[in-house]
């Protein structure tokens, strides 16, 4: 009897293994068969910048050589405002099979989580990486007026003056706000921030000398090379392609890395094979010489990345900006 049962047992296991094998196919299947078939209709990419300004580079670049590519319009649908906060949450909530994708910076995705009380998404569930678009690097400049000429003496006028020094921010919560404070974590140091709303009125104050510092992007390389500004070094992990006589600030005062980055982004949940297309065909367009030449021209340096490894600098930089906003015990905002 008992042989019997064992034969039967085995009979409805194997039963129920096929039938979970063929789903699987069968599952596998549709998904390679959607792809094939991927873009059906016009694509939507959003994304948290303004028209024109470097963010909208890349969209713009990938929408218009996968509209000659794949013959299917591949629309910019630029969502400014709220910190990137309304373009990231209306791109998680559109359906996952490709037709929406979201071109976002660093800003909502990584600094967002650590700096905002709350959030109406979560990067990490509702969404799966695409493909990595850029890196834009930041250069530390002082007003000449200062007398540091590096890291190190920078570092020691801030410490032989604890509190009198000032630097200036794009705002509450952004890239080069998060980046000097984790510059003042890993020094040491005691510099006052100045918010400002935007980087070119920060830009304004340094010139005329009523702040003293300031982490700035590439429209200050002007200012730079005119004697208005002084570059000290970059806080990204290498020297930048833009200015490469300058020295990082990790040479001297090692843990800081500070990029901010764009990247391409899907609803989660979106089909793998269709993930694998996107990211295979965004990467081929961003390595032509081209378009590496236009995003050159808007300070802008291309990086080849896989999608983990877009995921891994996601996670990285939410635990570093994490860590600088528990350490330094920054306020959250609203």
């Amino acid at each position: 009897m008992s042989t019997i049962l064992r034969r039967s047992k085995n009979v409805r296991s194997f039963a129920v293994s096929s039938i979970a094998l063929a789903a699987l196919v069968l599952a596998a299947g549709a998904d390679w068969a959607f792809s094939a078939s991927y873009p059906a209709r016009p694509v939507r990419i959003i994304t948290t910048s303004l028209p024109g300004s470097a963010t909208d580079v890349p969209a713009r670049a990938v929408a218009d050589r996968l509209t000659q590519l794949w013959g299917q319009q591949f629309v910019v649908d630029n969502r400014p405002g709220a910190g990137g906060r309304i373009a990231v949450e209306l791109a998680s909530k559109a359906t996952p099979d490709g037709h929406t994708l979201l071109l976002t910076s660093d800003g909502p995705m990584a600094i967002g989580p650590a700096i905002k009380r709350r959030l109406p998404y979560d990067p990490l569930s509702d969404f799966a990486p695409v493909a990595f678009a850029d890196f834009n690097n930041y250069i530390l400049v002082v007003n000449p007026a200062l007398t540091a000429h590096s890291v190190a003496e920078l570092v020691n006028l801030a410490r032989s003056r604890p509190g009198a020094l000032r630097y200036g921010s794009a705002g509450l919560g952004s890239p080069n706000h998060m980046g000097m404070e984790l510059f003042k974590l890993k020094a040491g140091i005691d510099v006052v921030h100045v918010p400002y709303k935007g980087g070119p009125a920060a830009t304004i104050d340094l010139l005329a000398g009523r702040i003293e510092l300031a982490m700035l992007g590439p429209p200050a390389i002007p200012h730079v090379k005119a004697g208005r500004l002084r570059a000290i070094a970059v806080p990204g992990a290498r020297r930048s392609e833009l200015m490469p006589e300058l020295p990082t600030i990790a040479d001297t005062v090692p843990g800081v890395d500070v990029r901010t980055w764009g990247a391409f982004f899907a609803p989660a949940g979106t089909p793998e094979p269709i993930l694998s297309k996107l990211h295979r065909e965004i990467t081929r367009v961003l390595s032509l010489p081209e378009t590496r030449k236009l995003f050159a021209a808007h300070g802008l340096s291309v990086e080849a990345m896989t999608r983990e490894e877009l995921w891994e600098l996601l996670k990285a930089d939410m635990r570093k900006h994490a860590e600088v906003v528990r350490t330094l015990k920054l306020p959250l905002l609203d």
